[in-house]
Protein backbone atom coordinates (compact mmCIF):
# COMPACT_ATOMS: atom_id res chain seq x y z
CA UNK A 1 0.00 0.00 0.00
CA UNK A 2 1.38 3.12 -0.98
CA UNK A 3 -0.26 6.22 0.80
CA UNK A 4 0.66 10.33 0.59
CA UNK A 5 -0.95 13.27 2.15
CA UNK A 6 -0.01 16.88 0.79
CA UNK A 7 -1.46 20.18 2.47
CA UNK A 8 -1.73 23.47 0.73
CA UNK A 9 -2.92 27.07 2.59
CA UNK A 10 -4.77 28.66 -0.08
CA UNK A 11 -5.46 32.76 0.11
CA UNK A 12 -8.92 31.94 -1.32
CA UNK A 13 -12.41 31.39 0.89
CA UNK A 14 -13.45 28.17 1.76
CA UNK A 15 -16.58 28.79 -0.59
CA UNK A 16 -14.59 29.77 -3.60
CA UNK A 17 -12.20 26.78 -3.10
CA UNK A 18 -15.17 24.25 -2.78
CA UNK A 19 -17.05 26.04 -5.97
CA UNK A 20 -14.19 24.32 -7.68
CA UNK A 21 -13.44 20.64 -5.47
CA UNK A 22 -16.92 19.88 -5.14
CA UNK A 23 -17.38 20.07 -9.17
CA UNK A 24 -16.51 17.20 -10.62
CA UNK A 25 -16.50 18.66 -14.24
CA UNK A 26 -13.67 21.19 -12.81
CA UNK A 27 -11.56 18.18 -12.06
CA UNK A 28 -9.14 19.21 -15.54
CA UNK A 29 -9.06 22.70 -14.10
CA UNK A 30 -6.98 21.16 -11.20
CA UNK A 31 -5.95 17.70 -11.16
CA UNK A 32 -2.78 17.27 -13.05
CA UNK A 33 -3.36 13.80 -14.50
CA UNK A 34 -7.09 14.25 -14.81
CA UNK A 35 -7.43 13.59 -18.85
CA UNK A 36 -11.52 13.72 -18.98
CA UNK A 37 -14.00 11.17 -18.47
CA UNK A 38 -15.65 8.07 -20.04
CA UNK A 39 -18.97 9.35 -21.36
CA UNK A 40 -20.53 11.69 -19.54
CA UNK A 41 -18.95 12.99 -16.49
CA UNK A 42 -20.70 13.44 -13.08
CA UNK A 43 -22.62 16.93 -12.72
CA UNK A 44 -21.81 16.49 -8.82
CA UNK A 45 -20.43 14.05 -6.05
CA UNK A 46 -23.33 11.77 -5.23
CA UNK A 47 -22.31 9.24 -2.00
CA UNK A 48 -22.97 5.90 -4.25
CA UNK A 49 -22.46 7.32 -7.59
CA UNK A 50 -19.72 5.85 -9.82
CA UNK A 51 -18.46 7.56 -12.94
CA UNK A 52 -15.25 6.68 -15.09
CA UNK A 53 -12.21 8.96 -15.57
CA UNK A 54 -9.48 8.92 -17.73
CA UNK A 55 -6.06 9.97 -16.34
CA UNK A 56 -2.44 9.78 -17.35
CA UNK A 57 0.28 8.20 -14.90
CA UNK A 58 3.95 6.87 -15.89
CA UNK A 59 3.12 8.95 -18.94
CA UNK A 60 0.15 6.14 -20.27
CA UNK A 61 -3.36 6.91 -20.02
CA UNK A 62 -5.67 4.68 -17.94
CA UNK A 63 -9.04 4.64 -16.73
CA UNK A 64 -9.99 4.34 -13.34
CA UNK A 65 -13.60 3.38 -12.16
CA UNK A 66 -14.65 5.84 -9.46
CA UNK A 67 -17.20 5.39 -6.59
CA UNK A 68 -17.95 8.28 -4.35
CA UNK A 69 -17.98 7.03 -0.63
CA UNK A 70 -18.55 10.84 1.14
CA UNK A 71 -19.48 13.75 0.51
CA UNK A 72 -19.70 16.66 3.42
CA UNK A 73 -19.99 19.69 1.35
CA UNK A 74 -17.89 22.33 1.95
CA UNK A 75 -15.49 20.30 3.86
CA UNK A 76 -14.81 16.98 2.88
CA UNK A 77 -14.74 14.24 -0.31
CA UNK A 78 -13.39 10.47 -0.27
CA UNK A 79 -13.50 8.60 -3.35
CA UNK A 80 -12.38 4.52 -4.00
CA UNK A 81 -11.44 3.28 -7.87
CA UNK A 82 -10.52 0.23 -9.56
CA UNK A 83 -7.80 0.40 -11.74
CA UNK A 84 -5.88 -1.61 -14.39
CA UNK A 85 -4.35 -4.51 -13.47
CA UNK A 86 -6.24 -4.85 -9.81
CA UNK A 87 -5.00 -1.49 -8.68
CA UNK A 88 -7.22 -0.06 -5.56
CA UNK A 89 -7.39 3.77 -4.93
CA UNK A 90 -8.96 5.91 -2.51
CA UNK A 91 -8.38 9.77 -2.44
CA UNK A 92 -10.22 12.23 -0.71
CA UNK A 93 -9.81 15.84 -0.16
CA UNK A 94 -10.75 17.96 3.12
CA UNK A 95 -11.17 22.04 3.42
CA UNK A 96 -10.44 23.57 6.50
CA UNK A 97 -11.50 27.36 6.89
CA UNK A 98 -9.75 29.53 8.64
CA UNK A 99 -11.20 31.41 12.12
CA UNK A 100 -13.94 33.25 11.62
CA UNK A 101 -14.41 32.78 8.15
CA UNK A 102 -11.11 34.34 7.26
CA UNK A 103 -8.13 33.17 5.00
CA UNK A 104 -6.35 31.17 4.65
CA UNK A 105 -7.97 27.80 3.48
CA UNK A 106 -6.64 24.46 4.67
CA UNK A 107 -7.02 21.96 1.62
CA UNK A 108 -5.25 18.58 2.09
CA UNK A 109 -5.44 15.80 -0.94
CA UNK A 110 -4.72 12.22 0.32
CA UNK A 111 -4.34 9.62 -2.43
CA UNK A 112 -3.63 5.84 -1.36
CA UNK A 113 -3.32 2.78 -3.21
CA UNK A 114 -3.20 -1.05 -3.10
CA UNK A 115 -2.42 -4.18 -5.47
CA UNK A 116 0.45 -6.47 -6.30
CA UNK A 117 1.90 -4.06 -9.20
CA UNK A 118 2.26 -1.32 -6.63
CA UNK A 119 4.32 -3.50 -3.95
CA UNK A 120 7.17 -3.92 -6.46
CA UNK A 121 6.96 -0.39 -7.53
CA UNK A 122 6.54 1.48 -4.60
CA UNK A 123 8.94 3.40 -4.38
CA UNK A 124 8.05 4.69 -8.12
CA UNK A 125 4.24 4.88 -7.34
CA UNK A 126 5.25 7.47 -4.21
CA UNK A 127 7.37 9.39 -6.44
CA UNK A 128 4.21 9.62 -9.06
CA UNK A 129 1.80 10.57 -6.35
CA UNK A 130 3.73 13.13 -5.02
CA UNK A 131 4.05 14.61 -8.60
CA UNK A 132 0.85 14.40 -9.54
CA UNK A 133 -0.27 16.29 -5.66
CA UNK A 134 2.55 18.99 -5.96
CA UNK A 135 0.84 19.79 -10.00
CA UNK A 136 -2.41 19.12 -8.65
CA UNK A 137 -1.98 22.00 -5.78
CA UNK A 138 -0.27 24.48 -7.49
CA UNK A 139 -2.93 24.40 -10.19
CA UNK A 140 -5.70 24.43 -7.86
CA UNK A 141 -3.90 27.40 -6.01
CA UNK A 142 -3.88 29.33 -9.62
CA UNK A 143 -7.74 28.83 -10.24
CA UNK A 144 -8.71 29.60 -6.89
CA UNK A 145 -6.65 32.53 -5.94
CA UNK A 146 -6.59 34.03 -9.61
CA UNK A 147 -2.73 34.10 -10.18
Amino acid sequence: MTALSTTAQLDAPLAAVWAVVGQPRRLGEWVANHRGFTGEGPAELVVGDAFVEQIGVFGVDAELRWTVREVLPARRVALTAQGPMGITLRTSYELVEAPEGGLPTSFTLSMDAAGMLLVALGTLVRKEFASVQRESLAMLRRVVEGA
